[in-house]
C-alpha cells in the first residue's frame, strides 16, 4: 500500500531543533485528523445599554430633583408603607406555613410491652 506523502515526516535540517510534537503534527497532516478551528470559543457579545433599574426611593420619570431627594416621606406615609409590607408578609406566611414548617409535631414512641 503506498504511503501518503503528506504523512512523511521530514528530517530536520542540521542545526534545527524540533520538539516531539513537530513530527507528530507532520504525520497527522492529511490523515483525516480534525483541524483546530481558528474561531473563538465563545459567541460574540453585543453590548447594549440597559435602563437603570429604579428603586422605591428613586423619583419617577419627569419629577424634579436628583432621584427625588427633595421630598421626604412623612410619618403617616411611612407608617402606611410599613403596615402594608407587614400585612403582605403575614398573608404570605399564612399561605405557606403548613408546607414550610421544618419541624413535624412530636409523636412519642409507644413503650415496648
Amino acid at each position: 500500500m503506498p504511503r501518503d506523502p503528506l504523512r512523511d515526516a521530514t528530517a530536520p535540517v542540521p542545526g534545527e531543533q524540533r520538539a516531539k510534537h513537530d513530527n507528530q503534527d507532520a504525520e497527522d497532516r492529511g490523515a483525516g485528523m480534525s483541524v483546530p478551528d481558528e474561531e473563538p470559543d465563545h459567541l460574540p457579545v453585543a453590548v447594549t445599554s440597559d435602563p437603570v433599574p429604579r428603586d422605591r426611593k428613586d423619583s419617577a420619570a419627569g419629577e424634579k430633583g436628583p432621584a427625588g431627594h427633595h421630598r421626604r416621606e412623612d410619618e403617616y406615609q411611612r407608617r402606611q408603607r410599613k403596615e402594608h409590607a407587614s400585612d403582605n408578609q403575614d398573608e404570605a406566611l399564612e399561605e405557606t406555613f403548613p408546607a414550610s414548617d421544618p419541624t413535624s409535631p412530636f409523636v412519642p414512641a409507644k413503650p415496648p410491652r
